[in-house]
């Protein structure tokens, strides 16, 4: 690869910022993985307003990924988006995860706004200490406030033994057999805890609800949220 090409140069920020991981860059840029390793392609045209979200993110001069002159990092510490090694901005453990075109309903009779579409993924996101695996998608509804406000990013983790151990207590997005994603506290049920899991919101007013185990099809773990203002 040509050195003085501006894909060169945001192969170097690749390299330098992303340990070289083209998934990671993609998950720092909340770009799909294909459309950042087109940029790194030599003479691949690259746009200035892409040039620029690379130099802000990673804080890198502007002039220098765009021509090659000038120094490569700006002055002063990085941006949030970068996690840097150094003693006076620690790294932070991250992996960029799928944030997918569904939505988890905090009430349990309301809608889910996506249904009977495709499913994909909508972009990528960095998630401190998220796992591979790991998968991410917005909340609606306001039954679980002050917790999750409407619009705030769930990264929730897959539960495989669900019907051995479920973990009352703790924050569920429940996929049921007919279609929906609830997101509640999950707690023993007081009427049949063999059969029922009670659902409870934060929201006082939203009652409790007990829902057949018979109903649920897949059980997701809520490991963070990411509102308007942050983890």
């Amino acid at each position: 690869m040509n050195g003085n090409t501006i894909n060169a140069r945001i192969k170097e920020v690749r390299r330098i910022f992303c340990d070289g991981k083209n998934i990671i860059f993609a998950g720092k840029m909340q770009r799909n993985p294909n459309t950042v390793s087109n940029w790194v392609r030599d003479g691949y045209n690259v746009g200035k307003g892409v040039a620029k979200e690379i130099a802000d993110i990673f804080q890198v001069n502007l002039g220098w990924l765009l021509t090659g002159e000038g120094e490569m990092l700006k002055e002063g510490p990085p941006s949030e988006g970068v996690f840097a090694s150094s003693d006076q901005y620690p790294m932070v453990e991250s992996y960029p995860i799928p944030v997918y075109n569904l939505d988890a309903v905090a009430g349990m009779n309301t809608p889910n706004a996506v249904v009977d579409m495709p499913t994909y993924i909508d972009r990528w996101i960095q998630f401190p200490g998220a796992r591979k695996g790991d998968i991410a998608f917005p909340v609606s509804n306001d039954s679980m406030i002050p917790r999750y406000l409407p619009g705030s990013l769930l990264q929730v983790r897959k539960v495989e033994l669900w019907q051995e151990y479920f973990g009352y207590g703790n924050n569920f997005v429940l996929f049921l057999t007919d279609g929906r994603r609830i997101l509640k506290e999950i707690q023993r049920s007081e009427e049949d805890p063999k059969t029922q899991v009670l659902c409870v919101s934060c929201n006082t007013k939203y009652p409790p609800e007990e829902l057949p185990k018979s109903l649920i099809r897949e059980v997701y773990k809520v490991i963070k949220s990411l509102s308007d203002e942050g983890f």
